[in-house]
C-alpha cells in the first residue's frame, strides 16, 4: 500500500484512518517494512502507526524501481544498471564453453538484460534532459549521440564483446557493424508511446492529473525540461507533431491507436538516426579519420552477415575493418609525440605510408609478397574473375565481406600479416 499527501498533517490523518480500518478487519501491518519518505526536504518529521516510530529514508524500490527523496532518477538508472550487468556477466558465464554468433548474443542480451536495464524507462527516461532552445544541435541528436549513460555503456560493452573485439574500437562503428541502435532509440519509442497514453486517460485519474499538473510548469527545480516539455520538443525532431491519431471511444481504439504510433515513432527514429550516421560517415571521409577505410566500405546501418561466418579468425576481420590492428597506420597514432601520418611507414619496405591496402596488396618485402601470393592464389581459384581486376578493386571488394568464403580466407590472410607486423612492431 502507498499513502500520499502533500502535508504532513494530511499524512498524519491517512496513517491513522489506516490504524482504523486495520483494527477493524484484523489486518497486521509490519512496521519494520513501513517506510516514509519525504520529497524534497532536509527535514525528517516523525511519523507514528499505533505508538511505533517509522523510519524516514532518502530512498525506497518500490515496485522495482528505486525512488530517492529528490525525485531524480540518476540512482534508480544505476541501480537498473547495476542489476542489468549481474544480468549480463551471469549470460556470459553461461555461454563461456559456447560458440555464439553475434546476432544470437545480441538476442540473449535483448531478452534477459535489456528489460532490467531499461525497466520503466518510459517514464524516467523523459526526465533530466539538459537542452537549449538556442542548441544548434537538436534533442533527438544530442540524446542518440550520448554514450555515457550507463545503460548505454552496457550496450556497447556488448556489443563489442559479442564480437570479441577491444574496448578501443570505436563505439558507432561497433554498433554500426551490428546494426545496432542506441538503447535511448527504445526509450524514446516507449516514452512517446507513454506520453500519447496518459492524454487519452479520463480527466479525473490521478496520472492524468499529475500530467496537467507539469504541463503548467515552465521549468523545474533541476533546469531541465519536464517530461512534457521533453516529449514535446522530441515529437517536433522526429516529425510527428502532424499526426492525426483517429482516436475514437473505447479501450481498444486507444490500444490500436497506440501500437501504430508506436511503430511510427520506431519508423522516424530509425530514419532520424540512419541521418546522423550518414553525416558521421561523410564526416570521416571528409576528414580523413582512423575510421576512414570504415567509412569507404560501410554502405548501411545493417548487421553484417560475415559476422556468421564461423571462422576463428573472423574477428580479426573486423578489427581490420575499424582500424584496430598492429599496422604502422595504426600504431602510429599511439606513440609518443604521435607520428605524423607521412612518416608511419611500412615496417619492412620503408619507403611507403604503412596502410591497410599497401601492407596486404602493394609491399615488395618478401615475406608479405609471399603471404600474398599464397593467399591469391587461393582466392582466385574461388574468385577466378580477380585476374582481371586491379589490386585496388579486389582489396575493397574483399573488405566488404559479402562472401563468406572469401571473407574466411582473407580472415587468415589478415591475421598472419598482422602477426608478422606485431613481431616487427615491438622489436622497433
Amino acid at each position: 500500500m502507498l499513502l500520499l499527501s502533500t502535508t504532513k498533517s494530511g499524512l498524519h490523518k491517512s496513517l491513522t484512518a489506516l490504524e482504523i480500518y486495520c483494527d477493524k478487519w484484523q489486518l497486521v501491518v509490519n512496521t519494520t517494512k513501513t517506510k516514509i519518505m519525504v520529497f524534497n526536504n532536509t527535514s525528517k518529521p516523525e511519523f507514528h502507526y499505533k505508538g511505533e516510530n517509522l523510519e524516514v529514508v532518502e530512498e525506497y524500490t518500490y515496485l522495482g524501481l528505486l525512488i530517492h527523496k529528490s525525485g531524480n532518477f540518476t540512482k534508480a538508472i544505476k541501480d537498473l544498471a547495476m542489476r542489468a550487468r549481474r544480468a549480463f556477466y551471469s549470460l556470459k558465464y553461461m555461454l563461456k564453453e559456447c560458440a555464439v554468433s553475434p546476432k544470437l548474443f545480441m538476442k540473449l542480451f535483448d531478452s534477459l538484460v535489456r528489460p532490467i536495464l531499461l525497466y520503466c524507462s518510459e517514464v524516467w527516461g523523459g526526465f533530466s534532459m539538459k537542452w537549449k532552445n538556442d542548441n544548434e544541435q537538436i534533442l533527438y541528436d544530442k540524446l542518440m549521440n550520448n554514450d555515457n549513460t550507463p545503460y548505454e555503456a552496457l550496450n556497447i560493452k556488448m556489443c563489442k564483446q559479442s564480437m570479441r573485439v577491444p574496448r578501443r574500437v570505436s563505439n558507432l562503428a561497433a554498433r554500426a557493424e551490428l546494426g545496432r541502435l542506441p538503447l535511448r532509440h527504445h526509450i524514446i519509442v516507449a516514452q512517446m508511446k507513454y506520453f500519447l497514453r496518459v492524454n487519452f486517460l479520463n480527466q479525473d485519474d490521478l496520472l492524468r492529473h499529475a500530467f496537467i499538473s507539469q504541463e503548467r510548469q515552465i521549468r523545474n527545480s533541476y533546469n531541465t525540461l519536464t517530461y512534457i516539455q521533453s516529449s514535446k520538443i522530441l515529437t517536433e525532431n522526429l516529425g510527428l507533431q502532424h499526426v492525426n491519431h483517429n482516436l475514437l471511444a473505447g479501450p481498444y481504439k486507444v490500444s490500436k491507436c497506440l501500437k501504430k504510433y508506436s511503430c511510427r515513432v520506431k519508423e522516424a527514429s530509425f530514419k532520424c538516426f540512419q541521418s546522423l550516421f550518414s553525416d558521421k560517415i561523410n564526416s570521416w571521409l571528409i576528414n580523413d579519420t582512423k575510421l576512414a577505410l570504415y567509412a569507404s566500405i560501410k554502405r548501411n546501418f545493417k548487421y553484417e552477415k560475415y559476422l556468421d561466418a564461423g571462422c576463428q579468425n573472423i574477428p580479426e576481420f573486423t578489427k581490420f575493418r575499424m582500424s584496430t590492428h598492429w599496422l604502422p597506420i595504426e600504431r602510429g597514432r599511439y606513440t609518443k609525440p604521435k607520428t605524423p601520418r607521412e612518416n608511419r611507414l611500412c615496417y619492412y619496405c620503408k619507403s611507403h605510408i604503412g596502410t591497410e591496402f599497401h601492407v596486404l596488396m602493394e609491399c615488395d618485402y618478401i615475406l608479405l609478397k609471399d603471404l600474398r601470393d599464397d593467399y591469391m592464389f587461393q582466392i582466385t581459384k574461388i574468385f577466378p574473375m580477380f585476374h582481371n581486376w586491379s589490386p585496388k578493386t579486389i582489396f575493397q571488394y574483399m573488405m566488404l565481406g559479402l562472401d563468406i568464403n572469401l571473407t574466411r580466407l582473407f580472415a587468415n590472410w589478415i591475421s598472419q600479416c598482422n602477426k608478422l607486423n606485431k613481431a616487427k612492431c615491438k622489436t622497433i
